[in-house]
């Protein structure tokens, strides 16, 4: 008796499997038979449940990463096959709505990966109480304006940035805007568009040359320096202006912007953005570069006071100017651009350099830590790795000052390993 009370009890389990089972097959594109072979198809069933439970466990178990980037799909596959993404883009939800629902989540993030400019999260104290569980941001970006660096460190939130990923193919950006601006190439363009013709009787300005120029670069760090030196292979002469002399340089120096766009034909915008750069050339700055001056901008869009670029444009005080950024991002529809203004949305990274992330970073700068370095190890690899090991905060920590770059102790490898375990 208690034999059968047995099977009638696995007989009614077994059911329950199957008709679960059922269920979950209806939502599916497969059928049990197509799903497997050789087996009964109680079995099939049982043993198809089993793994979409396990595959739905597994991914629940995955670290929880926040993502403030806009989508690409390389990169959103390299990181979901290690990371639960809480994407904030195709979320649809307002920043607070956002990083609320994140915070209740079972298993809270960690870490956060954030491009500057476009995005609408700014990383201060309203977005670090939202998320106290946060202990890394990561900005795939140079520009660090978003974050807020000083609140980080003092909560303990290692920042990193993507350092010299992009240095280069922001420098060839820059001379290929000033191409564009100096030689009219844009203008021009649009000249046939518009159904003119020289042949018509209708006149078009030629350009001038690059070679001879004297070009002013405002900060002179990696990207300025890779500028100088494409620019010095048309034979400009470069000048500067920056926080303080380089000595490794043999350019000329200027302690302040308007003495270096008194003494330039061209004023390249490379700092970053700061209290003390914001609206750094404005109308005095570009009085001074003269009406034949050009302004190119691969910086930070609010480095350029833009209501006084644009009257110095329609003035005609100024010859023309090349932006990469904005004060306003996305550009206002109302601030249409003119015949000598030349504009790109923020193009400076080449496909092949931004799609190696995050597979591979070559370099990182990090803030407000003073334990292992990670500047070799792959963005996928310093996020796992602070989501197990986090490192001890630096006593009263300087935010502002970049961390000595040293040998990482631990391989990308010997990491993995460990995470394995």
């Amino acid at each position: 008796m208690k034999k059968i009370n047995s099977l009638n009890r696995h007989k009614v389990e077994d059911d329950r499997q199957i008709a679960m089972d059922h269920r979950h097959w209806r939502n599916t594109d497969e059928s049990p038979r197509q799903q497997t072979s050789g087996c009964s198809l109680r079995t099939a069933r049982t043993v198809g449940f089993r793994i979409s439970v396990m595959a739905s466990s597994a991914a629940e178990q995955l670290p929880a990463l926040l993502l403030f980037r806009v989508r690409e799909i390389d990169f959103h596959a390299a990181l979901r096959e290690r990371y639960r993404v809480l994407d904030f883009f195709t979320s649809g939800e307002t920043l607070p709505a956002f990083l609320a629902a994140a915070d209740a989540d079972a298993d809270p993030p960690r870490a956060a990966l954030i491009v500057g400019g476009g995005t609408r999260a700014r990383v201060d104290a309203a977005f670090l109480d939202a998320v106290p569980s946060l202990r890394f941001v990561f900005n795939t970006g140079a520009g660090m304006d978003h974050i807020d660096l000083a609140e980080c460190a003092r909560r303990g939130v290692a920042v990193a940035n993507s350092g010299t990923v992009y240095s280069t193919d922001v420098a060839d950006h820059a001379v290929g805007m000033l191409l564009d601006v100096l030689r009219r190439v844009s203008a021009a363009q649009r000249f046939p568009r518009r159904g003119l013709s020289p042949l018509l009787g209708d006149y078009h300005p030629l350009g001038t040359k690059v070679g001879g120029k004297r070009v002013g670069i405002i900060g002179l760090g990696n990207i300025g320096m890779l500028i100088a030196k494409r620019l010095e292979a048309f034979g400009c002469a470069i000048s500067y202006n920056s926080r303080k002399p380089k000595e490794s340089v043999s350019y000329k120096y200027f302690a302040t912007v308007h003495d270096l766009a008194s003494e330039s034909d061209v004023l390249v915008v490379a700092c970053a953005l700061s209290k003390e750069t914001r609206h750094v050339v404005n109308r005095d700055v570009l009085d001074a570069l003269g009406k034949d001056g050009v302004v190119i901008n691969i910086g930070r869009g609010p480095i350029i006071d833009e209501a006084d670029l644009v009257a110095a444009l329609g003035e005609e005080r100024i010859a023309g100017a090349g932006l990469d950024v904005f004060e306003k991002e996305p550009k206002p529809s109302s601030s249409a651009s003119a015949p000598t203004e030349d504009t790109t949305a923020g193009i400076g990274a080449t496909d092949e350099v931004a799609s190696s992330q995050p597979p591979k970073l070559p370099s990182c700068r990090h803030w407000g830590w003073a334990s292992t370095p990670l500047s070799s190890l792959p963005i996928a690899a310093e996020v796992e790795w602070l989501n197990h090991n986090i490192p001890q905060r630096i006593a009263a920590p300087n935010p502002n000052s970049k961390l000595r770059k040293a040998k990482p102790k631990r391989t990308h490898e010997a990491i993995a390993t460990s995470l394995e375990r």
